[in-house]
């Protein structure tokens, strides 16, 4: 029998283990739940499965079982304040994980986890994981993270990571990369990183880079590398130009160096300058600079070459 004449998506488990071999998809998000039964072992075809929101301080073993599975979601909370005001947050991930070989997506973002296991990188077959908002920042770490050569889709902002390891050049397949730093009321307040992260230079293959709320000034000239590159951010970083090597990302559709002020000495209050080469993105289609202080010269010129307002 085909499964796809059968399968469903549950959001109870009381109904899904009435019938356990058609549950493809099984959504337990935000039901309070502090653990799970074994009886979840029966669900061999389990492809998608939601943990958001719950009040777990450790993926439940059981989890382990579901060697079926593809996509994993176990976000802690749906926002920073919440995270802030939940007793229980996942705070380690088992070695068992390995076990899940199948698995594609993971998200672990808004917990409050600080190692992996060595197994991690097993996962071989991961393309899209989200840790946003944990306290993963150690070289060992990153680097078993570097070892996932999948990986389309990194989020890593927000745990305070001041540095990359070299092995983040093997990540070879990442598209999408976030390592925006950690905000509350509008304004960073983790670690922010002082110098660009030159490694990523090497990531050719990256579409959209977010490196909101991080401390350096400078942006290298060889940024030009990332070819591909179709969406930067760089909000609320204390840069005040760009290097006219930019204008040789012509396939860049959104740029965003917003800042949001907080005191008059901050670096909104000082002329922000594009590169003359900024008319050669032909393809751009939205320049955010929000809070910025930018000559009307700069907006004219812009406007007049690429024919879109620079957004404030």
């Amino acid at each position: 029998m085909n499964l796809n004449s059968f399968a469903q998506k549950f959001t109870s488990l009381v109904d899904a283990l009435k019938n356990p071999n058609a549950v493809v998809e099984l959504d337990l998000s935000s039901q309070n739940l502090t653990e799970l039964p074994d009886e979840m072992s029966k669900f061999v075809n389990l492809k998608v499965l939601n943990l958001s929101d719950n009040n777990f301080s450790n993926i439940p073993e059981v989890v382990f079982q579901l060697v079926s599975l593809e996509q994993l979601h176990a976000q802690g909370a749906r926002t920073y304040f919440e995270k802030y005001e939940k007793e229980f947050l996942i705070t380690s991930i088992s070695p068992a994980i390995n076990k899940l070989s199948k698995l594609k997506v993971l998200n672990l973002s808004y917990n409050d986890i600080d190692k992996l296991p060595a197994s991690f990188f097993e996962l071989s077959e991961l393309s899209e994981l989200n840790l946003f908002h944990n306290r993963v920042h150690n070289q060992t770490d990153l680097e078993i993270i570097a070892k996932l050569s999948r990986l389309t889709n990194l989020n890593l902002g927000a745990n305070d990571i001041l540095e990359l390891p070299d092995l983040f050049a093997n990540l070879q397949s990442i598209k999408v990369l976030s390592l925006d730093n950690a905000y509350s009321e509008g304004v960073p307040v983790g670690e922010m990183m002082t110098e660009f992260p030159k490694i990523l230079l090497e990531l050719t293959n990256l579409e959209e880079l977010s490196l909101t709320g991080q401390g350096f000034k400078d942006v290298p000239k060889s940024i030009k590398s990332l070819q591909n590159l179709k969406m930067l951010w760089f909000n609320d970083t204390p840069i005040s130009r760009l290097p006219e090597s930019l204008g040789e990302l012509t396939k860049l559709e959104v740029l965003f160096v917003s800042f949001y002020c907080v005191a008059d000495d901050a670096p909104c209050s000082r002329p922000f300058y594009f590169p003359k080469s900024i008319c050669n993105l032909k393809n751009i289609k939205e320049i955010g600079a929000f809070g910025r202080t930018v000559h009307d010269s700069e907006v004219k010129r812009v406007k007049d070459c690429l024919g879109i307002d620079i957004r404030f």
